[in-house]
């Protein structure tokens, strides 16, 4: 008797755990801090686990340091599907601070990354963060 009971408790905890063993999910956040032209979330470990669908880069960013005379460049943000051979999927454009929300393409179930980035140096520091995630 002890023995079925056993079994059948091993058997429900093991349906379940099937359930939770699944990381990829349908939004995941980002941070980050810009002191020169690119911060890549690969080099940083960084990832987001994301599932099929439509992706939308969401977030808010702000001007936190720096002095320059130059123009402020606008904050670019590019998912890249992680893999043997990385492979980028779509830009979308936030403004100077790095606010930003904007679609960025259909992907499939995997792992990705986020490269944010100037097209050059303006010497202002950025701080931000938001949301990757499927519509």
């Amino acid at each position: 008797m002890f023995k079925k009971k056993l079994s059948l408790i091993l058997l429900v905890m093991c349906i379940l755990g099937i359930g939770t063993t699944n990381v990829f999910a349908a939004s995941s956040g980002y941070s980050f801090y810009m002191e020169h032209r690119m911060v890549d979330g690969k080099a940083n470990g960084e990832f987001h686990y994301l599932d099929e669908g439509n992706v939308i880069i969401s977030g808010t960013g702000a001007i936190v340091g720096g002095v320059s005379t130059l123009p402020k460049r606008n904050v670019y943000f590019t998912l890249v599907k992680d893999g043997f051979f990385d492979r980028e999927i779509g830009t979308v454009v936030g403004d100077e601070e790095g606010n930003v929300y904007a679609g960025c393409g259909s992907i499939y179930t995997g792992k990705y990354y986020l490269k944010i980035w100037i097209t050059e140096e303006d010497g202002y520091y950025r701080s931000g963060w938001g949301q990757v995630y499927n519509n």
